[in-house]
């Protein structure tokens, strides 16, 4: 499988969910460190939690980094926060790692257990520096305009095309806008969607692998309930939905 390197930004407000969302993804796994990770801490959360995350990153994934943070002062506001842990990731990328990395919120959900080897594989056929989903923007005169989610896989030195744009108090990828767009495949394998409660399950699409929009960490408790071991398959065990049948696993 080519490796992409999960990217994942906390701040004080998120940081159980970012614990969460890494315990989660190692029940996926069958309970096995599968992936490598780094860990994007904002500059407002305390060591403790770092290492609570981390503790549960290093059970998760076969290595894990941690990036250091070059603005220790809280971000004045959300998405001035989320512009600073993006363009801290994608510069520790383009300088320690030749991968691709996916920028893994904490509030997303990995939906099968072949979630990453499924977002890897789409991303190696196509021909795009860029991969997600392609939504679009409402200006106030009606007109709408086309921008790449932030939940995305980004090339490694996807800092040399974006950091123009992380230095705005407006979302980074909204600013780049088309000229992000151009470079960009969209992929049906991102779903993005505010998931309310368990009604909003079945709006989630079957061909869908990973969901952005999960603000309270509802759904991995309802998916928890439906998967169980797969049997091996190459060696390996890992989880499938019961309602699904089992998917095969790359070697």
């Amino acid at each position: 499988m080519n490796k992409i390197l999960i990217a994942i930004p906390f701040c004080k407000g998120d940081g159980a969910m970012a614990e969460k969302l890494c315990d989660w993804i190692f029940f996926l796994n069958g309970k096995q460190s599968r992936g490598h990770c780094l860990l994007v801490p904002s500059g407002d959360i305390h060591a403790e939690l770092v290492t609570k995350v981390q503790l549960a990153a290093e059970v998760s994934f076969e290595s894990v980094s941690v990036c250091p943070n070059t603005t220790p002062t809280p971000a004045p506001t959300k998405f001035e926060g989320t512009n600073r842990a993006f363009l801290n990731a994608a510069t520790f990328v383009n300088t320690n790692f030749k991968w691709p990395f996916l920028f893994l919120e904490p509030d997303c959900v990995p939906l099968q257990s072949h979630w990453l080897e499924s977002l890897s594989e789409a991303y190696r056929s196509q021909p795009k520096r860029y991969l997600g989903p392609i939504m679009k923007y409402i200006l106030p005169d009606k007109s709408e305009k086309l921008f790449l989610a932030r939940v995305a896989v980004y090339p490694p030195d996807a800092v040399n095309d974006l950091k123009q744009y992380c230095g705005t108090p407006a979302e980074f990828s909204l600013m780049a806008g088309e000229n992000l767009v151009r470079m960009s495949s969209k992929s049906q394998l991102f779903q993005q969607m505010q998931y309310k409660d368990d009604g909003d399950k079945a709006k989630i699409r079957p061909d869908a692998v990973l969901l952005h929009g999960d603000k309270k960490g509802q759904l991995m408790s309802v998916l928890r309930g439906e998967l169980k071991p797969a049997p091996v398959a190459n060696g390996e065990v890992v989880a499938i939905r019961t309602t699904q049948k089992p998917a095969r696993v790359a070697a």
